[in-house]
């Protein structure tokens, strides 16, 4: 995993919350926004969201969650 469990949760609630806002462009522009502020390195997390299923935030959202999930046992 790119990140702690906490960080990995607070992600996917933050595109939880804010996706249905502002959409997905196709791109990780909001993981890339809240990576920025909150001082995480974006690439690590991008390329694991790629590795996994997640090439824009509503894939992040609907497959990397996911994963993540299984990966912890859940």
């Amino acid at each position: 995993m790119p990140l702690p469990d906490e960080e990995m949760q607070a992600m996917f609630d933050m595109l939880d919350a804010i996706l249905p806002q502002r959409g997905c462009d196709h791109t990780l522009r909001l993981v890339r926004e809240w990576a920025e502020g909150q001082g995480i390195a974006f690439d690590a997390v991008a390329a694991w969201c790629s590795e996994n299923g997640g090439c824009c935030d509503c894939e992040v959202l609907a497959n990397c969650e996911e994963r993540w999930d299984e990966a912890r046992g859940g």
